[in-house]
């Protein structure tokens, strides 16, 4: 019992750590003021440069001393997707932040274009919507693999940004009332480009691990929600960066039980049909939208766009 309960946890760790790093991209990006709906978009781009990467450096005749073989390639891959995800987040900080383009109508187009360019570049590339088949990409450190302790130190570092520094203060006073933030002399749309490139770093990041730890082939459907469960994720965890930890952890022990309800000896879940622990982790999204938008503590200027002439 003891030994089921210990891989389940372990396996809920890794699995909640894609969302978790998601959810903290939407999380400071809404505290700027700017929905970001593409974090599944986002995840995608993260999750093709992840398992492109992967193959060809574990494939390639001459890989690059460290980073070539199977224990560290996924650090030269983390840095290949932060910046992919970034680059891809620049178009929603353009025309949302710079030409005041409805960001939710973005988002969504975003996710559009994201998912057919990471299937153009595959068939290029592979001649196929998915890659060949490679080896794990993360090896374990410990009982855990090393996404899950970066994971865990991403949540302090944003704990630490919005609770002690001048940078979290003035990105929650774009978020709250950008006008007065103008008036005080902050730079509004400096700060949100700042928060738009971070949220595309952490969702990169996150499609990423979602590639290396989870699965050994990369597909248009890897991604499979994930990005809209780690919206759902934000509010749920009230735009706090332990909240959404503690959230995330909720979404990735459901998906977790899908994939352990047959095998663990719990018997009263063998009577459930496996469809209802495959329908859990969206259940639980669409559970704690209904619960927690009665309880809105969103930014005060989420989705508003700032015209500095109107201040």
């Amino acid at each position: 019992m003891m030994a089921e309960l210990a891989a389940f946890l372990s396996t809920a760790s890794y699995i909640t750590v894609p969302i978790l790093l998601a959810a903290l991209g939407g999380m400071i990006c809404e505290r700027s003021g700017v929905v970001n709906i593409a974090l599944e978009g986002i995840m995608g781009i993260g999750a093709f440069v992840a398992g492109t990467l992967q193959f060809l450096l574990l494939t390639s005749d001459t890989p690059l001393p460290f980073f070539g073989q199977q224990s560290g390639s996924w650090v030269l891959i983390s840095l290949a997707a932060i910046l992919a995800g970034m680059l891809f987040s620049g178009l929603l900080a353009i025309i949302s932040v710079s030409f005041n383009g409805n960001q939710t109508v973005v988002g969504i187009g975003m996710n559009f274009l994201a998912l057919g360019l990471s299937i153009y570049l595959s068939r290029i590339i592979f001649q196929s919507d998915r890659t060949p088949t490679f080896p794990l990409g993360m090896v374990y450190w410990g009982k855990l693999y090393p996404s899950t302790y970066i994971g865990l130190t991403a949540v302090l570092a944003f704990w630490f940004l919005f609770r002690f520094t001048r940078l979290g203060m003035r990105i929650s006073s774009c978020g709250e009332n950008p006008g007065a933030a103008a008036t005080a002399g902050l730079n509004v749309r400096r700060l949100r480009y700042t928060a738009v490139l971070t949220s595309g770093a952490m969702a990169g990041l996150g499609g990423a691990y979602l590639i290396l730890t989870t699965t050994t082939q990369y597909a248009s459907t890897s991604i499979n929600g994930q990005g809209f469960i780690a919206l759902a994720t934000v509010a749920f965890g009230k735009w706090q960066p332990f909240g959404i930890l503690t959230a995330a952890f909720v979404f990735g022990s459901a998906t977790t039980l899908s994939i352990y309800s047959s095998n663990l000896s719990w018997n009263f879940l063998r009577l459930l049909p496996s469809e209802i622990f495959n329908l859990l982790p969206y259940l639980i999204t669409l559970l704690s939208i209904l619960l927690f938008s009665r309880k809105n503590r969103a930014p005060k200027a989420l989705g508003r766009n700032f015209d500095i002439s109107t201040r």
